[in-house]
């Protein structure tokens, strides 16, 4: 239960920023009736509930599924390997200037 405590403040503070400054443009600068800035709060809340249930997807789906694999492949150490994805990270991600 904490953690998914945990996520939705992860997901709240992340979301809640960016959402405070468009709310307040919204108040100020636009003027929208109230129609609209409850469309906004209902959209807001569903932005954040979408997260919080993606986030729950990673961490109880995805990332058990890395780890186990990380350590099958890697008994030697975490460094090895964050240091051969970097390196492949690198070679892939360039792209040569013409």
């Amino acid at each position: 239960m904490k953690v998914f405590k945990d996520i939705f403040f992860e997901v709240f503070h992340a979301v809640i920023p960016l959402a405070s400054v468009v709310f307040v443009l919204q108040l100020v600068v636009v003027g929208s009736p109230r129609v609209q800035i409850l469309q906004f709060l209902v959209g807001l809340l569903f932005v954040i509930l979408g997260l919080f249930l993606f986030m729950v997807g990673l961490r109880v789906g995805i990332l058990p599924i890395l780890r186990s694999h990380r350590k099958r492949h890697s008994p030697s150490g975490e460094v090895i390997t964050d240091h051969l994805l970097y390196l492949l990270a690198r070679i892939f991600g360039h792209r040569r200037r013409t």
